[in-house]
């Protein structure tokens, strides 16, 4: 019933008390009341002989009934994805097989290993193929999805390679939305059919569709043999090759940042080392020997006897160091510092150089798309002629099978092999334990755990994939009536809670993650304003996502305030309203319709139904340019209701009531979708005094535009290139905003700007993104940029200077 106010935007004027509504009504009283239609919904509601359709309530519960005549069979879920989450299969331990396809190769691949090769139409970055890898071979895979992660580009990899390897996949969506993003991305050349089951209203759709398939494919005699061509051998090995030559692409730019990161520290102890009169140069040198040598010494005068007395009396006389204790360890350190220090160099030298690594890599990429395409083909096509008979036989029963059995589906599966539905929907499709090689689960975090089993059931391995911000879909039971639920089942809070199961108080990705962690993560967003993406990364994601949007400076600031000081207050429902700030915000919505571009898109976004319901009202009077969307948290609920501007009115004022701030600051999805589906700029309407006051998003990002800048903190690498510039008679400028990016240096001599970048990065992903940002630099400002490695900086700061002015 709350959700029906909500959806038709009525206010409530008292909570719903459901041990109030029992009994003979009130006696009738003179003026106008507010009217409440109930409905019967759950067992019950249709008689025992209905078939009970997908996506009904009575369908899930028949779903999940082992004794009812479609429900899933226990037994039978053996060697499914179901079985972890009955807690019948092992569950996979932090540091298995699943944790280390995550983690960066420390050698060199090769075609041998047993490493997934992906089939993708859309390059793959590292954590997408992580998470690919171990959903190929692992019968249950978690992969967290923040916004923007490119989670559909993953999905539409995951059933290209399932495809290509004679494997049958379905799609459980957790939306409309994410369905039809999947299907836009399997129309992307070479495209596959992917056939829609779901309700009674999508069997017209899949009748056309298949009508359509075999006119396409009325002209292509049927193969002579049922066995795979040649042509599809030679494209598999294709794919394996270029496929190799990705990771080998990958593995050497993790080979050269790591390096590089390791060099840096190694340049930084080196450093306190000659400053404490240690200088390695001078101690190691080809007349005396290498630091190995004089370590091994070192060691071994520490013994007694002749021998130590031996290297001692060389120490002191080849190397004028005293030989008591411990001078002779630290000796020791030093000599250990400096040879790991004389390898990372040879290593880092013996690198190809950084251009013919991103040629290569990029090469390899294009090389990967173009085999993946004839890889598909491949598969595709030969299924499609050979499955005329199967087409034809589903068609003749859709037309005259008017229930909702499944007739024809399972001789269909060997010639169109990906399916989606709903994941409410699964019913659709026959109860048979592995019916799907691959099950992917998409918007696991707006999905109940109940409704996600049935298609665990059907799948022989699973990957869920949702956003673990959300908090999960909302509980629509009484606190008592879950107690008296739970007492009946024989059950605890502590025990649901233990494994994700709890009702209202979880999700489907929750649930999946306390079944088979570790958690994965696709941790690159692109698409929101850096500034805001960052903000989300640090407050929502514990800063595991790295920002890769290309920032807009054109578009003005990413962030601004219209201050309002209001008041907080209670609304009817157990909610809050601030009336000042509703206000404003439709004053500030017809500003911003004034002066945007006609195509903008504005979204107003309130945590709560009362302040939506006010806000509405304001704007409903007017008629605006543009198209305004107002609605709560979950407005921006999908990477496709992304917008060009918010309108924030986050509520809370000084002396706002306890409960409602922690309400409001706890909302996760709220802050998150805020700031990650918002393509260029966020209006904050409210108190600012009270919001910069905390820790939370809006006070960085208040700092960001304020130009309260923080001081930069102390690095060793820029101060040593900085002073080795000025003293060249440079002038230089630190940590300066150019076309929206942060620079680390801005360099001035003649009549000649230069910009440098410092390379610190610990990984080729960072580094590559380094790369494309100095790139996008160079491009908008024709000043040439530079990526400086920050262990030169340090290890040999003059060189350096000589080499830039030199080639600049």
């Amino acid at each position: 019933m709350r959700t029906l106010l909500t959806r038709l935007e009525v206010e409530r004027v008292d909570d719903i008390d459901p041990l109030g509504t029992r009994g003979l009504p009130t006696a009738l009283v003179h003026g106008a009341h507010n009217t409440a239609v109930l409905f019967r919904a759950g067992p019950g509601a249709q008689s025992a002989g209905d078939d009970h359709e997908p996506g009904s309530v009575e369908g899930v519960l028949a779903d999940l009934d082992p004794s009812d005549r479609d429900g899933l069979d226990p037994e039978a879920a053996v060697g499914t994805a179901l079985e972890l989450l009955l807690g019948r299969g092992p569950r996979p331990q932090v540091g298995g097989a699943t944790r280390q396809a995550a983690t960066p190769a420390t050698e060199e691949p090769d075609e041998g290993d047993g490493a997934s090769v992906p089939v993708s139409a859309t390059p793959l970055n590292q954590s997408q193929y992580a998470v690919l890898d171990a959903a190929m071979r692992e019968q249950l895979t978690v992969a967290a999805t923040p916004p923007g992660s490119g989670v559909h580009d993953l999905v539409d990899a995951l059933v290209r390679t399932a495809v290509s390897n004679g494997q049958r996949v379905l799609v459980c969506g957790g939306s409309e939305n994410d369905l039809a993003e999947v299907a836009r991305r399997a129309r992307i050349a070479p495209g596959h059919p992917v056939v829609r089951v779901g309700g009674s209203e999508h069997r017209a759709a899949e009748i056309r569709q298949l009508s359509r398939l075999l006119l396409d494919h009325a002209g292509a005699p049927p193969p002579v043999t049922p066995d795979p061509p040649d042509g599809a051998a030679v494209s598999q090995a294709d794919l394996a090759g270029d496929w190799a030559r990705v990771r080998r692409a990958w593995w050497a730019m993790d080979s050269m940042a790591s390096g590089g990161h390791a060099l840096a520290r190694l340049a930084e102890e080196r450093g306190r080392s000659i400053a404490g009169g240690w200088d390695p140069d001078a101690l190691f040198t080809p007349e005396r020997g290498g630091p190995e040598y004089w370590l091994n010494r070192a060691e071994r005068a520490g013994a007694g006897g002749f021998v130590g007395l031996q290297h001692r009396a060389a120490i002191r006389r080849e190397l004028g160091v005293g030989t008591d204790p411990d001078t002779l360890a630290r000796l020791c350190a030093v000599a250990r510092m400096e040879s790991e220090w004389r390898a990372a160099v040879d290593r880092r030298t013996r690198c190809a150089p950084l251009g013919e690594l991103t040629g290569g890599l990029s090469d390899a990429l294009t090389g990967h798309r173009r085999s993946s395409s004839a890889c598909l083909s491949a598969a595709t096509e030969p299924r499609l002629q050979r499955g005329r008979a199967a087409i034809e036989n589903r068609l003749e029963t859709l037309n005259w099978h008017h229930g909702t059995g499944w007739p024809g589906v399972s001789n269909l599966l060997d010639t169109l092999p990906t399916w989606m539905c709903r994941t409410d929907q699964v019913r659709a499709l026959p109860p048979q334990a592995g019916l799907y090689d691959l099950v992917i689960v998409v918007g696991a975090e707006r999905t109940r755990a109940a409704e996600v089993l049935p298609a665990l059931y059907r799948a022989s391995r699973a990957v869920v994939l949702g956003d673990p911000v959300h908090p999960g879909p909302p509980s629509v039971l009484e606190p008592a009536e879950e107690r008296r639920a739970l007492t009946a089942a024989g059950l605890t809070a502590d025990q649901l809670d233990d494994r994700g199961l709890r009702h209202g108080a979880g999700s489907a990705l929750r649930a999946a993650y306390k079944a088979a962690p570790p958690l994965l993560w696709l941790d690159e967003h692109v698409g929101a304003a850096p500034p805001l993406a960052a903000a989300a990364s640090l407050h929502c994601y514990g800063g595991r996502v790295a920002v890769r949007s290309i920032p807009d400076p054109a578009g003005g600031p990413a962030f601004e305030w219209h201050e309002v000081h209001g008041t907080c207050e209670a609304a009817p429902g157990a909610s809050y309203v601030n009336r000042d700030e509703a206000y404003r915000v439709a004053v500030v919505v017809d500003e911003l319709d004034a002066t945007l571009p006609a195509d903008h898109v504005i979204a107003v976004v309130a945590p709560t139904q009362p302040q939506v319901a006010l806000i509405r009202r304001q704007l409903r009077q007017r008629q605006p340019r543009h198209d305004v969307r107002v609605g709560g948290p979950d407005l921006l609920a999908s990477d496709r209701d992304a917008v060009d501007v918010t309108v924030l009115s986050p509520m809370l004022a000084a002396g706002a009531p306890a409960i409602a701030e922690r309400r409001v600051r706890r909302m996760g999805h709220l802050w998150s979708s805020v700031l990650t589906r918002t393509r260029r700029r966020l209006v904050a309407v409210g108190d600012r005094g009270y919001w910069i006051g905390g820790d939370g998003p809006l006070a960085d990002l208040d700092t960001s535009v304020s130009g309260t800048h923080v001081a930069a903190s102390a690095d060793p690498a820029r101060d040593a290139l900085v002073d080795e510039l000025r003293g060249a008679g440079t002038s230089v400028a630190l940590l300066q905003t150019v076309q929206g990016w942060t620079v680390d240096l801005v360099v001035r001599f003649a009549a000649r700007r230069l910009i440098i970048l410092l390379d610190r990065e610990p990984d080729g992903r960072a580094l590559r993104h380094l790369i494309v940002r100095g790139e996008a630099l160079n491009r908008v400002t024709g000043d040439p940029v530079v990526l400086v490695p920050a262990w030169r900086c340090l290890a040999d700061p003059r060189a350096l200077v000589e080499e830039i002015l030199a080639a600049y």
